[in-house]
C-alpha cells in the first residue's frame, strides 16, 4: 500500500525495477494506492532452480515528500517441487 501519512498535498508516486522477470502492474499514481507486482517468464526465469533477487523502487515526486525514495526487497524462489505433509487428525 503507498499512502501519504504526512497529509496535505496528493502523493504523487512513480515505480521502477531492476529485473527482467519482474513486472510491475503500474509505474506510478497517486496515494492511497497499490501496485501489482508477477513473474514474467518469457526470459525463462523459472527454468531454472534458486534464489533470484530484484528491487522495487518508490519515489514520490512532490518536493516536499521526505523518505523517498523507498525499497522493497523482492525474492523469487525456484524449487523442483513443493512437499506437502498432512498429519492425521486425532478425535477423542
Amino acid at each position: 500500500m503507498i499512502n501519504n501519512d504526512g497529509g496535505g498535498d496528493v502523493l504523487r508516486w512513480t515505480a521502477s525495477d531492476n529485473a527482467a522477470w519482474l513486472v510491475l502492474g503500474s509505474t506510478g499514481g497517486d496515494a492511497p494506492d497499490t501496485m501489482d507486482v508477477w513473474v514474467n517468464n518469457s526470459g525463462g526465469v523459472l527454468n531454472s532452480l534458486g534464489k533470484k533477487t530484484a528491487t522495487i523502487t518508490v519515489t514520490a515526486s512532490n518536493s516536499d515528500a521526505v523518505n523517498t525514495p523507498q525499497t522493497i526487497s523482492v525474492v523469487l524462489n525456484v524449487v523442483e517441487e513443493i512437499h506437502s505433509n498432512h498429519l492425521p487428525i486425532l478425535l477423542r
